[in-house]
């Protein structure tokens, strides 16, 4: 069996969790940029993708509010 670890902390991900894996892509839309802002996690746990979907949630409130 191969060991899965979340990209975000690096917590070791059980079986359960390998299966319900998150993956997080940030790709930059600006195309004038030579070496566009990407970024990809494809292992992220549950707890890391609903933290950083919480972060975005929170942004987007501090702009529109």
């Amino acid at each position: 069996m191969v060991k899965c670890f979340c990209d975000v902390c690096g917590k070791e991900l059980s079986a359960l969790e390998q299966v319900n894996v998150y993956n997080i892509t940030i790709i930059s839309k600006n195309r004038m940029c030579r070496a566009p802002h990407t970024r990809n996690y494809p292992e992220v746990c549950e707890d890391c993708a609903k933290g950083i979907a919480n972060i975005i949630d929170a942004l987007k409130e501090k702009t529109n509010g």
